[in-house]
């Protein structure tokens, strides 16, 4: 992954998306008329009962009737705002990315700094030690890094990936020669860039603790988790020996 790729992917699908707001109704149109007619279904819009605005006390003007016309209305209350709401959703999500680029971005190419501007990867350096840095404390020495990358980018391979890098470092146990070079590498592979927002829609706990369940513990929620995301397991074992042995461990009954 290069650092033009990470960059394109924060722009490429705000713009996608932007475009298809602007003349994306008309294609969709003209290709569910055209699915329509291979299905032999006739291609139209569902009318929908005829409503008057609520009118006020004393409210002296006439009523007004809402929209007629079922097309406009399925473009405003529906087609746009399923895509603002995208857009607004695609902004948030890559925010993140685009702050985490701005840092790591660098390091993606550590297989082509060869042909890197020096001073560009200097100052680079100095950002990511400035951003790792808490008060005196700091994760990496900007300077050192700089001094690490120029050496390792004389013997790897061009266009080797971060991954690589860091399993070669690890492998061959020169991760003391190597220090920030290691340590930059494995908080940017190990760096969660995601939104909670996207992820919580399709989230496991979403199904298993429901309004219905708003009094389970964590333990027991974290069990329910494993078990519904590790099912291929749970598909294989026998339930009834599951069921009798806590039956067992639950059993009142007084031995007289």
């Amino acid at each position: 992954m290069s650092y033009e790729f990470v960059l394109s992917s924060v722009i490429w699908p705000e713009t996608v998306l932007n475009k298809y707001r602007e003349n994306g109704f008309n294609e969709a149109k003209e290709e569910a008329i055209h699915i329509c007619k291979q299905i032999d279904i006739k291609p139209e819009f569902k009318s929908k009962r005829k409503s008057l605005k609520k009118r006020m006390f004393s409210y002296e003007s006439s009523p007004i009737l809402c929209s007629t016309n079922e097309e406009e209305c399925f473009v405003n209350d529906f087609f746009l705002p399923i895509l603002d709401q995208g857009i607004v959703s695609i902004n948030q999500r890559f925010t993140q990315l685009d702050h985490f680029n701005n840092y790591f971005g660098f390091l993606f190419d550590i297989g082509n700094l060869s042909t890197a501007d020096s001073d560009i990867l200097l100052k680079s350096c100095h950002d990511l030690q400035i951003m790792l840095q808490i008060g005196e404390n700091m994760d990496i020495s900007g300077a050192e890094l700089y001094d690490e990358l120029c050496f390792l980018s004389e013997i790897i391979d061009k266009g080797t990936s971060p991954l690589r890098v860091l399993q070669k470092i690890l492998c061959n146990s020169v991760g003391d020669v190597y220090p920030n070079v290691a340590i930059a590498l494995r908080i940017m592979l190990t760096l969660p860039v995601t939104t909670a927002t996207a992820e919580r829609s399709f989230s496991k706990l979403k199904l298993i603790k429901n309004y219905l369940r708003t009094t389970l513990s964590q333990e027991k929620t974290t069990n329910l988790a494993i078990i519904s995301i590790e099912h291929e397991i749970v598909d294989g074992l026998n339930l009834d020996d599951v069921i009798g042995t806590f039956a067992d461990l639950k059993s009142r009954k007084v031995n007289f």
